[in-house]
């Protein structure tokens, strides 16, 4: 695989994209099993076929899928990263504040990934995102900004630690 096109990730995303697309296997196989059953059904009362919105959910499944199956065919195990340097595969705690605007500090907690693709129950940054662009290669203490649509967003490193 050339790496010019490969998403850099954490072990723990790409397990949750493989869970992901095997969830998603197994739900298209039991639809499918289901849509045969629909055949013979009656349309219901404004007219429906229920064959008719199975298909278009198994499409929608069928999407996403394929959307599951090329993020991970293009996915590629980061190295661990630096325990000191906000990197791929970094857990980093900030505060950030609008610029001009020290009354209101919030804290956050990140994970640094190559791809956001829906963990639950993680604040993922990906590289690429202003955000993340912007705290990329800092270490704890530094100050960094990020130009955001409401404004310019003064960002602290508090910690870092691997994700």
């Amino acid at each position: 695989m050339s790496h010019e096109c490969s998403i850099l990730v954490t072990a723990e995303t790409h397990q949750y994209l493989q869970e992901r697309c095997a969830d998603l296997r197994s739900k298209l196989d039991k639809d499918r099993k289901e849509l045969a059953t629909l055949v013979s059904e009656e349309k219901d009362s404004t007219g429906n076929h229920p064959l008719m919105e199975a298909q278009r959910q198994l499409a929608i499944l069928e999407g996403q899928l394929v959307e599951a199956e090329t993020t991970l065919a293009n996915t590629v195990l980061a190295p661990l990263p630096p325990c000191n340097i906000v990197a791929i595969g970094s857990k980093v705690l900030i505060k950030m504040c609008k610029c001009g605007n020290s009354d209101r500090v919030e804290e956050l907690e990140l994970v640094i990934d190559g791809c956001d693709c829906g963990r639950p129950g993680v604040q993922v940054v990906t590289p690429q995102a202003p955000f993340g662009a912007a705290i990329i290669g800092a270490e704890v203490g530094d100050e960094c900004e990020c130009k955001t649509p409401k404004g310019v967003v003064q960002i602290t490193i508090v910690s870092i630690s691997r994700a």
